[in-house]
């Protein structure tokens, strides 16, 4: 399990032991607003800071150890965004700046820049989102 911990960083608990850990956040970061897991381990973290920031890390799932692969920063948001990984998409919702759509390397976790950019809806605000498939997302609405 994973735990964004806001300004302290991220707690990662190793299951077989029940142990705690504290991640520190990336250089430049103080604080996060959501996480999200994919189905090998890769960790994203949305941040509201720099302009709007998402890092991945790859995830030891024995010691939960959590390792930086890269950040990516400059997209829009506002108020109540999330983040949702699956299957080499990552989507943050952006809240009533629509939704941003990343790619990421599926065996390396690698973050490539973004293929969407606040990408507006017909509807007020996206405050979260779920990737359902790796093609499918689900999107609360204002």
């Amino acid at each position: 399990a994973i735990a964004a911990l806001d300004s302290a960083g991220l707690a990662t608990r190793v299951l077989p032991n029940g142990s705690t850990m504290t991640q520190s956040l990336p250089i430049g970061l103080s604080s996060v607003a959501d996480v999200s897991i994919d189905e090998n381990d890769f960790v994203f973290v949305f941040s509201t800071q720099l302009s709007g920031t998402v890092c991945g890390f790859t995830l030891d799932a024995e010691n939960g150890d959590l390792d930086e692969v890269n950040c990516l920063s400059g997209f829009g948001f506002a108020p109540f965004s999330g983040v949702s990984a699956l299957g080499g998409n990552l989507i943050v919702s952006g809240g009533t700046q629509g939704l941003t759509h990343f790619t990421y390397n599926t065996e390396s976790g690698m973050l490539s820049p973004t293929s969407t950019n606040n990408l507006k809806l017909a509807v007020v605000g996206l405050p979260d989102v779920v990737m359902v498939t790796p093609t499918t997302i689900a999107f609360s609405a204002d």
